[in-house]
């Protein structure tokens, strides 16, 4: 299932948020042993680095400037701000500071995808 490496992959999950019974709960128990009680960033890029590929973020931003799409709308985000939140250190902190580590995340995809591509084309 992860990671999410294609639009149509991504909109068959969205679709398996919404209509399957405890998958939505299961998932936020299996992301929440990637967060780290140290660092919120850390846990932010370790939960989304492992669920979505770079080759779909680089379609989004958090709010969908830029003719961007929205990742702000998608089920995948609230999932992501749960999961972090199961850890109670970062049971009540402010959404909009998860928000800005996953919007730096999101506005370096395309730059992690770049390096990745130049780095298998060194290897040929």
């Amino acid at each position: 299932m992860f990671p999410i490496e294609n639009e149509e992959d991504l909109y068959i999950f969205e679709n398996k948020i919404k209509l399957e019974n405890g998958f939505r709960e299961s998932l936020i128990i299996k992301l929440s042993v990637l967060t780290d009680s140290n660092d919120l960033g850390n846990s932010v890029r370790r939960v989304i680095g492992r669920m979505v590929k770079d080759d779909v973020l680089v379609k989004y931003s958090l709010f969908g400037f830029k003719k961007k799409q929205c990742f702000s709308s998608l089920l995948s985000y609230r999932l992501i701000i749960d999961a972090i939140r199961t850890n109670i250190k970062y049971k009540n902190i402010p959404e909009k500071d998860i928000d800005n580590c996953l919007g730096v995340w999101l506005s370096h995809a395309p730059f992690r995808l770049k390096k990745k591509n130049s780095n298998q084309s060194n290897k040929l």
